[in-house]
């Protein structure tokens, strides 16, 4: 598992958690999984942490955990959160500074099939 980044430390501190949200934020359109379509997937959930500034803007992404061999994958994941407009949580009838753990399931890579030998 990954140790959340400095950035995302100290974004914790000034960063509501969804549960203390009237609205948790959310993707404005879908995120480009083009940025880890040539990555190997296990198939194994990732779990990244999003932090989501006021204006919508992501300021920073930390991977939480993600099985051994997909790092490249959830770095593609931090990527595509990263590059992501939200729509921002809201408490209290205004846009706030939240995050949002994200688990995702990505299709794992194919693996080469084993040439069967004959006998």
């Amino acid at each position: 598992d990954a140790l959340p980044s400095a950035a995302g430390m100290a974004a914790e501190t000034t960063h509501l958690p969804t549960a203390a949200l009237e609205m948790r934020p959310m993707p404005r359109s879908a995120p480009d999984e083009s940025l880890i379509e040539d990555v190997r997937k296990s198939g194994l959930p990732i779990r990244v942490r999003v932090f989501v500034e006021a204006d919508g803007r992501v300021s920073s992404v930390d991977v939480l955990s993600a099985a051994m061999g997909d790092e490249d994958a959830a770095l593609g994941v931090a990527a595509m959160f990263r590059d992501t407009a939200f729509i921002p949580g809201r408490m209290a009838g205004r846009d706030v500074a939240s995050f949002i753990d994200i688990e995702i399931a990505l299709e794992p890579t194919p693996q080469p099939a084993i040439p069967l030998t004959q006998f």
